[in-house]
């Protein structure tokens, strides 16, 4: 059965509190593709690096993408082995909501956490040590450069979607809320931001002023019809623009 990868955070990771309901579920149905969920909430776009990495390493046959805000970062919890290339078998997907965390790729050798700062200075968190997270705290006081980090990012981001674009795997990138997209030319299948949030997410905030005490987030932080919508949208670019992925009914009767 042919593969769809879905690499990104929370916003591209389906939920086990809503099987099925999730975009990137539904696209992977409608196509007749295996779902392979690598995004997970809080990634980094390094993480998020490691996931496209994955794809192509696994020969994927189709890939959505999302980028994600600087603010993330990967941190070492485990010693080194030797190994230089990471996978996502190296990213903790541990106690999160996403039905990643089941997948057999992910996890399975962890030495890298990686998450948002807020969650990282939590005291209450438990993804890494005290330790580590004040010695996370002192780097971001005396040495963290936001700029930097945003720049070293999309260089990051790149590299991997060049070599994912180089590999002939079909790919979308959407929701690229790190406006990767602006600066790379060769980008051939983008939705952008503006207008798939516009068409699949219109109605988001706006549910959520007037009903936030019956808003329970999934993870994926939008209503199940919210992502229905996405998936339509996505669906209809995908039929215009990679014509040979749809599922083919030639040999189904009238």
């Amino acid at each position: 059965m042919k593969t769809l990868y879905a690499c990104g955070d929370s916003w591209m990771a389906a939920s086990l509190i809503t099987p099925g309901q999730h975009m990137t579920e539904i696209v992977a149905q409608s196509l007749q593709y295996e779902l392979v969920p690598l995004a997970r909430g809080g990634m980094s776009n390094g993480g998020i690096c490691i996931q496209i990495e994955t794809a192509i390493a696994n020969n994927a046959d189709f890939v959505l993408i999302n980028t994600t805000s600087p603010d993330r970062v990967e941190i070492s919890t485990a010693a080194e082995t030797g190994r230089y290339h990471f996978t996502t078998a190296d990213i903790n997907y541990s106690g999160d909501q996403y039905i990643s965390i089941k997948y057999p790729l992910n996890g399975t050798r962890p030495r890298l956490t990686v998450d948002s700062l807020a969650s990282l200075f939590d005291p209450n968190s438990k993804s890494i040590s005290v330790e580590k997270s004040h010695a996370l705290a002192e780097y971001f006081r005396e040495i963290y450069n936001a700029d930097w980090k945003r720049q070293v990012d999309h260089w990051c981001l790149y590299a991997s979607l060049h070599r994912l674009h180089q590999s002939g795997i079909p790919y979308v990138l959407i929701l690229d809320s790190l406006r990767v997209a602006d600066n790379i030319p060769w980008l051939t299948s983008i939705l952008p931001f503006k207008t798939f949030a516009d068409q699949a997410f219109a109605d988001r905030a706006e549910f959520n002023r007037n009903n936030q005490d019956q808003f329970q987030d999934p993870g994926y932080h939008t209503m199940q019809h919210n992502q229905a919508a996405a998936a339509e949208v996505l669906i209809y670019y995908i039929s215009r623009t990679f014509s040979s992925l749809l599922p083919d009914h030639s040999a189904s009767p009238p």
